[in-house]
């Protein structure tokens, strides 16, 4: 580059500069990628076994909506920080079964539970190992199949 196209070239980056000052580049919403895929009806599989026969292992979406269908929680409580005990063992399952049923490396784990940083998924991962290896895992799956059964129970009196 020549010393006469330097000023040139330094006025274009000032006036690309100047214009997204003006015009800010629209950032995605936070949650838009996982409420897409993530939400029913959005051409994802009704099941996991459909999942399945679609490819050979299953996607992030499917993972996400199979742990919050089991813990019975909604989106928005395990994207937000909340540290409800429900949602952080909704993540961590997230997390290990993300990382042990796909090929994702943990950024792209992490960013897809809107989390910006992959230590997250890797403190998720060794913390539902430990809590399945001591025996922790099992009792909370139990109070979860409880849950369940006195969710159905009561939807059966309020539809009776």
């Amino acid at each position: 580059m020549s010393n006469d196209d330097k000023p040139l070239a330094r006025r274009r980056q000032l006036a690309v500069y100047e214009r997204n000052k003006r015009f800010p580049t629209i950032q995605p919403n936070r949650d838009r990628h996982i409420l897409h895929i993530a939400t029913p009806g959005f051409g994802l599989p009704k099941n996991s076994r459909e999942a399945l026969d679609r490819s050979e292992e299953p996607n992030l979406a499917v993972i996400l909506q199979e742990c919050l269908a089991k813990h019975m929680l909604m989106l928005r409580d395990v994207v937000s920080n909340r540290q409800t005990p429900d949602a952080r063992y909704c993540r961590m399952e997230f997390y290990s079964r993300a990382r042990h049923e796909t090929l994702h490396s943990y950024p792209v784990i992490a960013h897809f539970i809107c989390r910006k940083d992959h230590t997250a998924a890797m403190h998720g991962v060794r913390r539902f190992a430990a809590m399945r290896q001591s025996g922790l895992w099992q009792r909370y799956e139990t109070v979860l199949v409880a849950r369940r059964e006195l969710a159905r129970e009561q939807e059966a009196r309020t539809a009776a």
